[in-house]
């Protein structure tokens, strides 16, 4: 790029901008540019729940002196150069959906340039357009919506990753948050997104050259300190980390509204997925920093264990988030049940499950022996609450059981973390028989 491409083409858009009309798609009403801008700022910086008449994207800028239409479409044909295949190119677009595409006419670049450049002004759109023709990436989202967590106000997990909490009205929705359909927005405040930025390299490219999405576009989490994040195994991690029952229930991807390379496609909302939830069957708890640190250095931690490890790891995590739910006394208890014994106890030898399980426990956990006879003193009343609740098929619900319950997840938890950070640092479980025998290399 010469040092005066940017100017040339700046120069040019100003033209445009200035010999533009802009009309209604359906009604043929015309706008005044002022007005369309405002729009497009709004639009671009706010929620707009449902596209209607008034939305910017039912208007088409055109520019009206066929010269300047022409010159900006040399231009762009010249940029462009090999990735221009009988005046079509392909755009990073398709990575953020997911899909296939013959790729965009020159035509509908040029109506995008000419969008941004009334939005964000000439020179903006026209060093975007060349940084992005020289080999810039592009930056776009992937924002999941949770539920079970509150947060008072945004959180930094790690670089480029994010918790950020919902805002108390609709009015305050951010631009990438998507149309929900049948979900009411209300009915999520004070739920919390988290968002994973990511980039894709090149912006354009060539429409013919594509058989798969990775051919031309290459994309990556920007978040070197968390590679390959995987969301659902955080949320496991917060769960812990906050004592509550955290989940994904939908995601999207967002791209930045004013993006160049988006004509054509909704700017968020792409490839948005939901995930079958019990809306109400949980307590929502209040994270802080503090506990979403926590959370990051028990996903570390668990991340670093081999895959039979983290295997063996799953069962106690899944049943002790379970637990948290709002379910009956006696599905909680079977779910701790199975939590401690998947901890505990060896999948061969199962004989005296009870005594095994709480001997373990208490070796693990405890410190000195009056620590230690309270675990085996507490896991004997939930083991004994457990067996009644799977023969019996009921538990009464008074308080003395809910303690022992409430005790028992505090013990669950604290074994599942422990284990977790022991495993990651010694490579393995710990060797039971020296444990139990007072061996402190056994822990």
């Amino acid at each position: 790029m010469s040092t005066d491409e940017v100017p040339r083409l700046a120069d040019l858009l100003e033209r445009a901008v200035a010999n533009v009309v802009v009309t209604h798609d359906r009604t043929n009403q015309q706008l005044d540019v002022s007005t369309y801008r405002d729009k497009l700022q709004r639009h671009w910086s706010h929620h707009w729940p449902e596209p209607d008449l008034n939305h910017p994207n039912q208007y088409t800028p055109a520019i009206v002196r066929p010269e300047i239409h022409e010159e900006l479409l040399a231009t762009a044909r010249s940029a462009l150069g090999e990735n221009v295949r009988e005046d079509r190119v392909q755009t990073a677009a398709i990575v953020t959906v997911g899909v296939y595409g013959p790729g965009f006419s020159l035509g509908d670049l040029v109506e995008r340039l000419v969008i941004v450049a009334i939005g964000r002004g000439h020179e903006h759109a026209a060093v975007e357009f060349y940084r992005a023709v020289d080999g810039g990436s592009a930056v776009y989202r992937w924002i999941g919506l949770l539920l079970g967590v509150r947060i008072e106000h945004a959180i930094e997990v790690a670089p480029h990753i994010r918790i950020v909490p919902m805002p108390n009205s609709t009015g305050d929705l951010p631009a990438y948050f998507p149309p929900m359909g049948f979900r009411n927005p209300i009915n999520l405040m004070g739920c919390t997104l988290i968002v994973v930025e990511h980039s894709v390299r090149p912006v354009f490219g060539d429409p013919d050259s594509l058989r798969s999405l990775e051919d031309i576009f290459r994309r990556e989490q920007l978040c070197a300190e968390l590679p390959n994040f995987n969301i659902d195994q955080f949320c496991d991690a917060l769960s812990l980390a906050s004592n509550g029952s955290i989940e994904r229930v939908s995601d999207w991807t967002h791209v930045d509204p004013d993006a160049l390379f988006i004509h054509g496609f909704p700017h968020t909302g792409l490839g948005r997925r939901e995930y079958p939830f019990a809306m109400g069957a949980r307590g929502s708890v209040k994270a802080t920093e503090d506990e979403v640190q926590n959370a990051v250095a028990l996903y570390e931690a668990r991340s670093s264990l081999s895959s039979a490890d983290a295997q063996k790891l799953e069962v106690p995590i899944k049943r002790w988030i379970k637990s948290k739910t709002d379910q009956s006394l006696e599905d909680t208890l079977i779910d701790l049940g199975i939590a401690l014994e998947s901890l505990y106890l060896d999948r061969g030898n199962r004989s005296e499950l009870s005594f095994r399980l709480r001997l373990r426990a208490a070796w693990f956990l405890g410190l000195d022996f009056t620590e230690r006879e309270s675990v085996m003193t507490n896991i004997g009343k939930i083991y004994s609450l457990r067996s009644n609740a799977v023969h019996n098929g009921s538990v009464e619900y008074n308080r003395k059981n809910r303690d022992s319950r409430d005790k028992a997840q505090q013990i669950c938890l604290q074994s599942i973390t422990k284990m977790i950070h022991h495993v990651a640092t010694h490579g393995k479980f710990p060797d039971w028989e020296r444990l139990v025998l007072g061996d402190a290399n056994g822990r």
